[in-house]
Formats: C-alpha cells, structure tokens, sequence
C-alpha cells in the first residue's frame, strides 16, 4: 500500500506512460515517412535504372526486383525498348531463371521479340548469337523470327557464321544449330 501512494503522490510517475506513447507515436511516424520516401524514390527510376540495380545482386536487389515486375514496363517505356530491340535487354542475364521470367513478363507488356534497334536494324535474336546457344534458344522459344534481316541484308544466321569464322567457339556452333533448324 505504502509503494502505491508513493507512485500516485509522484508527478512524474504519470508521464512516463505518456513520454512513452508519444516516443512510440513519433517512431511510427518516422518509419511511416521513410517507407513513403522509399516508395517514391523507387518509383523515380526508370526501367533500365532498376534493371541495373537488380542485377547487382546487392541487398536492395529484391525491393528492385519487385519494383521492376510491379511497376515496369510503362507504356513510353515499352515505346523505347521496340525502338532498340528491347527483348536484348535480357541477353547476358546471370540468372536463367530471372532471364525467362523478365523476357515473358517484357512481352506481356508489350515488348515485340522481332523490334529492331534504330540504329544497328538489329533484332534481339541478332545480338544474341554473340551470347550464347541459351539466350538464341529462349528467344526462339518466345517467338524469335530467325529469318529477319538487318541493313546489310544478313539474318542472325548469317551473323553467327561470320563470327564462327572470325572466332570460333563451340557454344556458338550450338547457336548456329539451332539457328539452323528454326529456319
């Protein structure tokens, strides 16, 4: 009883359970803020930004990750990526499994596999024959056209047996096979 009257006589005693409530109230606001911050400034990027950043494999890759499923493609975005062959965004990813997931999810949106890039008139299936037989067979299997051609009148086909000649590689020599069989 007597520890009782001494906490109900103390002034102080009252406010703990207030500073408390309100350290707990300006905590919530901060993370709040901050979360609101994060979102904004996620949102600031740009597909190619956040594609970089995903690929990084730093600790932020996932928020990126999700970032770039959720939020991109945007419609002027899928404008710019059929004017440079925007399906190669993909070639060269570490992460087979991502590599597939992001081409569907890009041509979903609106990607076409055959653009062509303003300047080289190459398609992603060109630039792929210097990547590797996995990149040619995933674009194929998402409806590459292996029979397209570029300025200079050369299919991918074409291309892959020109560097086969220059620099010979046997991953390349299983490109140029499966080139082969898709026309």
């Amino acid at each position: 009883m007597e520890m009782l009257t001494r906490v109900q006589s103390n002034p102080h005693a009252r406010t703990w359970p207030k500073v408390a409530l309100w350290a707990l109230g300006a905590i919530v606001t901060l993370s709040v803020g901050f979360t609101a911050y994060v979102v904004h400034q996620f949102r600031s990027y740009d597909l190619m930004t956040t594609f970089a950043y995903m690929e990084t494999g730093g600790p932020l890759s996932p928020l990126f990750r999700y970032n770039l499923y959720t939020l991109h493609p945007t419609p002027s975005e899928v404008l710019e990526l059929n004017r440079r062959a925007g399906a190669a965004i993909v070639l060269g990813m570490k992460d087979k499994g991502e590599q597939e997931a992001l081409l569907s999810h890009l041509i979903a949106a609106g990607v076409d596999i055959n653009a062509r890039d303003e300047r080289s008139s190459f398609t992603a299936l060109h630039m792929a024959v210097s990547s590797g037989p996995s990149d040619v067979s995933m674009l194929l299997a998402h409806g590459a056209r292996a029979d397209l051609i570029d300025a200079r009148g050369a299919t991918p086909l074409d291309g892959a047996l020109i560097l086969q000649q220059r620099f010979f590689s046997p991953e390349r020599a299983e490109a140029i096979k499966l080139l082969q069989a898709a026309q």
